[in-house]
């Protein structure tokens, strides 16, 4: 009979395991999906950035070449 038990104790203990590694990995995908979206929006402004400089320094150049 106690080897049942401890056969059952050691079945519980393991799912109680499992249940906890998949709460941790559910966080953590949740954790890295957030930072996936962040980095979505950060390429983008940074893009928007790069057309703004890019039209700006096309501005600068033309500028340079009115001013004698």
């Amino acid at each position: 009979m106690s080897e049942i038990a401890a056969f059952v104790g050691i079945a519980i203990m393991i799912v109680i395991q499992i249940a906890l590694f998949a709460y941790g990995y559910g966080k953590l995908s949740d954790k890295v999906e957030g930072n996936y979206r962040r980095l979505d929006k950060l390429e983008e402004r940074v893009g928007q950035l790069e057309k703004t400089v890019t039209k700006l320094d096309v501005s600068v150049t033309k500028f340079n070449r009115s001013v004698p």
